[in-house]
Formats: C-alpha cells, sequence, structure tokens
C-alpha cells in the first residue's frame, strides 16, 4: 500500500477562503515559489502533515482532482 506524505520543504497556511504554499526544494530564494491554492489543498496538506497517509485514504476523503493536483505540484509525494 502507497503512502502520501508533505515534504518536509513545503511549508502553507491558510489564508481565509484560499490558502498560501511555499515550495523552497532548493532552500534558494531564487527558486522558491509562493503560490495561492484553493482550501482543499491546504486541507489535504493538513490531513498529511505529519503523519504519512495511505494514497487510499486521500482518494477516499478528496475529490481526484485535489489529489491529482497536489502530487502533480509535489505539494505532496508517495513512498
Amino acid at each position: 500500500m502507497a503512502t502520501v506524505r508533505k515534504p518536509d520543504h513545503v511549508k502553507y497556511r491558510r489564508e481565509g477562503d484560499h490558502g498560501l504554499v511555499y515550495d523552497h526544494e532548493n532552500y534558494g530564494y531564487e527558486d522558491a515559489s509562493l503560490t495561492t491554492v484553493h482550501s482543499r489543498i491546504v486541507d489535504l496538506l493538513e490531513y498529511v502533515d505529519g503523519s504519512p497517509r495511505p494514497r487510499e485514504d486521500l482518494d477516499a476523503a478528496f475529490e481526484q482532482a485535489v489529489v491529482e493536483a497536489a502530487v502533480e505540484e509535489g505539494y505532496v509525494r508517495g513512498d
């Protein structure tokens, strides 16, 4: 069973009805990105933060488009 987790370099916060994701994998400000995301992405990040979850749990708890967007953007990764 594959698990999904939030990489340590991905930071996020909720901002009203949306969220912000700060991604700085290389720890260089020139490579960092700050992206406005839908609140469901923040919900998903909160769901996996600190505790990897089986991919099946994410698929059951969130819309497929939300899970796929989070994976595609690198906000979560499979182990």
